[in-house]
């Protein structure tokens, strides 16, 4: 089973609504996974999302956010509690994993990604593939 993920607080929701809706658009038959860090807000509607799983990582890793919280912003989180979903993930029946920013915008199928991760156990993708400035 294959599936994709991003991680976001609440105030990234947006992106995340756009990530989650592209990457439906081009890849119906792989489950995608909203990971939030914050609490649940009642003036959100998180099943307009387009995720087909919106997964709380405060109620996964209670001991793990509540050991971070002070330490670290939220992106820093995100990037702290990433192993771990992969982790997750992988225990529970996926065989594919792909985490994807939650900036991003899918415009195509990730065919060669997901091609390549039938050799690999691993892909990379560059953000940016020539230097800026």
């Amino acid at each position: 089973m294959k599936l994709a993920f991003t991680i976001c607080a609440n105030n990234y929701l947006a992106h995340a609504k756009t990530l989650a809706v592209s990457f439906k658009k081009h890849h119906p038959d792989v489950t995608f996974c909203i990971a939030i860090l914050d609490e649940p807000n009642a003036s959100i509607n998180y099943e307009s999302l387009g995720a087909d799983t919106i997964l709380w990582v405060h109620k996964l890793f209670p001991e793990l956010v509540a050991g971070i919280k002070d330490t670290y912003n939220i992106a820093e989180i995100c990037t702290v509690v990433k192993p771990k979903l992969f982790t997750h993930f992988f225990n529970n029946s996926y065989n594919t994993v792909l985490y994807i920013d939650p900036d991003i915008k899918v415009f195509s199928a990730f065919t060669h990604v997901f091609d390549a991760l039938k050799e690999n156990e691993m892909v990379l993708t560059p953000h940016i593939c020539s230097p800026t400035g």
